[in-house]
């Protein structure tokens, strides 16, 4: 009985230490799911502030409300911007599908074209009022 005890107070507590740093429900899953967030407000933020590589080529210099979802070793990600810019990357060209985002966030959209605009590593769409992209892992090349 002691060890349940024991358990639940840690529980308490590491859930006591993540309220009080001022973390979301959305950061607190992630904690707990290997995944990882980010927001930023500009272009410039993005790019300093990118989570372990540089802000995909794609995302144009004049991007607002960039948002970042990807697992902790950054094997799946989606990106989303506002903008009403074409995408920055010139090396980009429209192409099929090769495969639907490998991780969930509640901001990307519910369906996905057949033909998408490939970027690089990335495989990216419209969206209203900007794009939203995936990473796509290079080996289903």
């Amino acid at each position: 009985m002691k060890k349940i005890t024991a358990l639940a107070a840690l529980t308490a507590a590491a859930f006591t230490a993540l309220a009080l740093t001022g973390c979301s429900a959305t950061s607190i899953k992630d904690a707990f799911s290997d995944r990882h967030e980010e927001t930023f407000a500009t272009y410039d933020e993005a790019s300093d502030g990118w989570a372990a590589d540089e802000i995909p080529a794609w995302i144009p210099t004049d991007g607002t409300e960039i948002r970042s979802r990807a697992t902790g070793d950054l094997t799946a990600r989606v990106a989303q911007v506002m903008t009403e810019s074409d995408p920055a990357d010139t090396d980009c060209g429209t192409t099929a599908r090769t495969e639907l985002p490998g991780i969930g966030a509640d901001w990307q959209p519910e369906e996905y074209p057949d033909d998408i605009i490939r970027c690089g590593d990335w495989e990216i769409m419209p969206i209203e009022g900007g794009w939203f992209g995936w990473y796509v892992r290079p080996d289903t090349d």
